[in-house]
Parts: structure tokens; C-alpha cells; sequence
């Protein structure tokens, strides 16, 4: 499970981790990056 900003466990079936190129490609955007390995995106639908 993945933690959130307030500290709660995200289910796995929620989250999905892989390259950001792949990410950037398909429109997601970074919206927040607490470290350069791990940022946050999202897909606005």
C-alpha cells in the first residue's frame, strides 16, 4: 500500500508504479514530487 499526504494507506489496486516517460506520453501530469525518483501524477479525465 501506498501512504497519502495525510499519512492513510492508499489500496494497491488504486496505484500503479512504472516509468514517468511512459506517463508524460499518455497526457499525466506531475503534480507533486517529494523526491525526483517517486513524483505524483495525474490524469485529469
Amino acid at each position: 500500500m501506498t501512504p497519502t499526504k495525510d499519512g492513510k494507506n492508499l489500496p494497491a489496486a488504486f496505484t500503479w508504479m512504472g516509468p514517468i516517460k511512459f506517463f508524460q506520453e499518455q497526457g499525466f501530469e506531475t503534480v507533486q514530487a517529494l523526491s525526483p525518483s517517486r513524483p505524483l501524477v495525474r490524469l485529469r479525465l
